[in-house]
């Protein structure tokens, strides 16, 4: 099971990450510029596309490298070789481990779906010929059906748990739950901002 393999190879561990991460920001910069290059006269959402702030003024400037990206796979990659250290070497606590890589992996995961879907709506909007109309996704509602969406994922990853009995699925729920609940947070913030002007 994957689970038990990044628990017993951590350089696995972390080449897989870094290679999920990776592909997590080209697809980010592949959907925003099919967004700009005419998704966008169909199908437009206030603020950034980009729902994590962090990121958000290097997808909007559609860098492909990016210094805050390099910066924080180069983090991440640290982290997760600390805490092979301490959780499975000095602690022998391995489902500490998994937990925390199913985190990362099934978070990853649900952002790859969306990336996929996304890239797949916004091509099917640029080559069709008989679509009329604009409709405009205020920010509170990007973010609003985000929560839901990876909030789903959260109960996906839970009935998985249940069925396997494997801690790497409870870091999916985990890191699902709380970015869903972030998401909804910001939501709610977001209605009572001023709307921002689609992104550029």
């Amino acid at each position: 099971m994957l689970g038990t393999l990044l628990v017993s190879n951590v350089w696995f561990a972390i080449c897989l990450w870094a290679a999920i991460y990776i592909s997590d920001y080209c697809l980010t910069i592949w959907a925003a510029r099919l967004y700009r290059a005419g998704a966008r006269d169909h199908l437009a959402f206030k603020g950034s596309l980009e729902i994590t702030p962090y990121f958000q003024e290097d997808v909007n400037a559609l860098k492909p490298m990016s210094t805050r990206f390099v910066r924080a796979l180069i983090f991440s990659m640290l982290a997760i070789a600390l805490a092979w250290i301490l959780a499975v070497r000095w602690a022998n606590l391995p489902q500490a481990f998994a937990v925390l890589m199913g985190s990362l992996i099934f978070l990853e995961a649900t952002a790859h779906i969306r990336h996929i879907r996304n890239i797949t709506f916004f091509r099917s909007l640029m080559r069709s010929n008989d679509l009329t109309g604009r409709i405009e996704y205020p920010r509170w509602l990007s973010l609003r059906l985000s929560s839901v969406e990876v909030l789903g994922f959260a109960v996906l990853f839970l009935f998985a748990f249940l069925v396997s009995g494997s801690w790497f699925f409870i870091g999916g729920v985990a890191s699902c739950l709380v970015t869903g609940l972030k998401h909804m947070d910001w939501s709610n913030k977001a209605i009572a901002e001023p709307e921002q002007s689609d992104t550029p």
